[in-house]
């Protein structure tokens, strides 16, 4: 694959996440009217790192998925 096609997909994907969450984080606006906020859910979809949005094992000391399935093959 040539880098014009990985750069072309890459692109294609930005684009189709855009479209995608233009009205992402629960609110009611466009974000497509704000290309900054728009370029930043694209690329992070959480806005934040906080107990609600962020890594549940970190702040709930919860298991993942993967390791709950290993841990039922092992018994």
């Amino acid at each position: 694959m040539s880098d014009t096609t990985k750069r072309a997909e890459r692109r294609h994907h930005i684009e189709r996440l855009k479209k995608k969450r233009r009205f992402y984080w629960g609110s009611n606006r466009d974000l497509a009217k704000s290309p900054k906020h728009l370029a930043k859910v694209a690329n992070t979809p959480t806005p934040c790192s906080c107990w609600m949005c962020g890594n549940a094992r970190k702040w709930l000391a919860e298991e993942t998925i993967h390791e709950r399935r290993f841990k039922q093959t092992e018994e």
